[in-house]
């Protein structure tokens, strides 16, 4: 009988014991991955497979840019290309540049300065469906013709450092000091809705934390792996990725000997460049204590079959692009993923290396990449990359 009431006991102890459990592992939960409409997991048993190239890539396409005084850029901060013409920011000169897909140079936009129509700062720009450019200027958001004649400025009564277009009438922005995001009506230039009360320990800057794909709108939040869609009605959480023990949660903290900027535990998987189109998904993340010398791990997921290729610097091979891992900005409408090379990188690295002891796909690769750009030595402007992802 007492035997029975150890045992009794001991299955109780049992019983309190999984349930406490259960519900450490409930409270951990990230809440979003309940409620988003798609679900990419990520372990780290995935992190140190090899891939080639051609695993990913079915193609690339260059389009060197044309080179004049007027086209020179200094950083590409963004790019969209939208049927014939690229649209390009360059952060050094705080200026538009529009080039078509020959890579020659159409027009310019540059009124830095203080006046009625000009811009004190390019934080970020969208184009509407005339391809007329939108600019956000902090506080001011002003609207251009493709020739890079001003059309019209809009004083607002909100800040933001992103924008991006629903349709020709609403706009997202995002980076208030207030809510971090503001859905805004170009036609009556008033607010239209306001989602997410601005939290400290969300506000870091990233690349990109607004996505276009086809006719919606996505916010990637800062320190969170989660996208939201965002309608002048509601915010959907529309992608969640799991890095399981990873995620960050409530991992942010404040460093105080750091300005007060957050920043992730070193073991928590920090997320950027998120990219969508129909059929694929890409993304990148740190992770600080597995990264070598800094280096992001590039996610590729294939909607249709749920399958993801992981590469980082040194678990890649390149036998198609002759570059690192592309650095994905975004995609054309047809699904061609935007990456950015730069001719210094090639003319330094060809310095530093014996090209005859280069392989077969190597020279091949390069011999194309000079071909497409002429004469390499003289060139200056970046060359747009269009990548074409294969079925996997």
């Amino acid at each position: 009988m007492d035997s029975e009431k150890i045992i009794g006991k001991d299955m109780l102890k049992i019983i309190c014991f999984l349930i406490f459990m259960y519900g450490c592992a409930s409270s951990s939960r990230p809440p979003e991955l309940d409620l988003a409409e798609n679900v990419i997991t990520v372990s780290d048993s995935e992190l140190n497979d090899k891939h080639r190239a051609s695993d990913i890539f079915e193609s690339v396409r260059l389009i060197p840019l044309e080179t004049t005084d007027e086209s020179i850029i200094g950083e590409i901060n963004k790019i969209v290309i939208i049927d014939t013409l690229i649209y390009i920011m360059d952060s050094k000169s705080k200026a538009i540049m529009l080039f078509n897909t020959k890579g020659q140079h159409l027009s310019k936009i540059a009124r830095k300065g203080e006046g009625p129509n000009e811009y004190s700062d390019l934080d970020d720009f969208t184009v509407m469906k005339n391809g007329d450019i939108i600019i956000l200027d902090y506080r001011k958001i002003l609207h251009f013709k493709t020739d890079g004649m001003h059309y019209k400025t809009y004083n607002t009564e909100f800040h933001a450092d992103a924008i991006e277009s629903i349709n020709d009438s609403l706009f997202v922005c995002s980076g208030s000091r207030e809510k971090d995001i503001i859905v805004w009506n170009r036609i009556e230039n008033k607010i239209v809705n306001a989602f997410i009360d601005y939290d400290v320990k969300h506000s870091g800057r990233i690349f990109k934390p607004l996505i276009k794909y086809m006719n919606n709108v996505y916010y990637m939040r800062p320190y969170t792996s989660t996208m939201y869609r965002v309608s002048p009605e509601k915010l959907t959480v529309h992608w969640f990725v799991d890095f399981g023990k990873r995620n960050i949660n409530e991992e942010i903290r404040l460093r105080e000997d750091f300005y007060g900027i957050p920043v992730c535990l070193p073991s928590a998987a920090d997320m950027a460049r998120f990219t969508e189109t129909e059929h694929f998904v890409t993304f990148s993340f740190q992770v600080d204590e597995l990264m070598k010398d800094g280096y992001s791990y590039y996610v590729y997921y294939s909607k249709s079959s749920g399958k993801k290729i992981i590469t980082i610097f040194d678990t890649y091979t390149d036998d198609m692009a002759f570059c690192n891992v592309p650095r994905i900005m975004d995609a054309t409408s047809s699904e061609e993923f935007i990456g950015i090379l730069h001719p210094e990188y090639y003319r330094d690295l060809v310095a530093k290396q014996d090209t005859a002891a280069m392989d077969n796909a190597t020279k091949t690769r390069w011999k194309y990449v000079r071909d497409k750009t002429r004469h390499l030595d003289d060139f200056d402007n970046p060359i747009v990359a269009l990548y074409k992802f294969k079925e996997f």
